[in-house]
């Protein structure tokens, strides 16, 4: 994009922070470190303003593939035991199902999030026992189904 001098790559800079990842993959600049980043203030941004139809717009905006859509709420639930707001991780994933998800990307989500207890155990040494209550907050607010519910003996999933 030499056309247009500094003024032009500024234009390209204003017009890519305006328009949807979708639209950034296809023009090359939505890069998965740049995408890792938008998910993390997406998230950041919505435990600070617990605002679940902003962060709805947000995932709209980006565009996910289903298995975008598992890592982003396996990322939002994380997010929420770390800071000490599972239930409005939870709130977020049950206002935004049916719009941004469904309940086999929240059920995959938990999936993940069993998987890769162990290597957040070694962060956060309390996920097991989190996860845990998470899952059962889960069952109870309908967002998976007491059948997927099996004791592993570390996490309920």
């Amino acid at each position: 994009m030499r056309f247009g001098g500094p003024a032009g790559v500024e234009v390209l800079r204003l017009t890519q922070r305006q328009t949807p990842m979708h639209s950034r993959r296809v023009w090359g600049s939505g890069d998965e470190r740049h995408f890792r980043i938008e998910v993390r203030e997406a998230i950041l941004e919505y435990f600070d303003s617990g605002t679940s139809d902003e962060l709805g717009s947000i995932v709209e905006e980006l565009h996910l593939t289903e298995s975008e859509q598992v890592r982003f709420i396996r990322k939002l639930m994380v997010s929420g035991m770390e800071c000490g707001a599972p239930a409005r991780a939870l709130d977020a994933v049950a206002a935004l199902m049916g719009r941004c998800w469904g309940a086999e990307e929240v059920r995959g989500a938990f999936e993940q999030l069993r998987d890769v207890a162990q290597d957040l155990v070694l962060d956060y040494p309390r996920c097991r026992e989190h996860t845990t209550e998470l899952v059962a907050a889960a069952v109870e607010r309908g967002l998976l189904e007491k059948a997927d519910l099996v004791l592993d003996g570390a996490t309920i999933v």
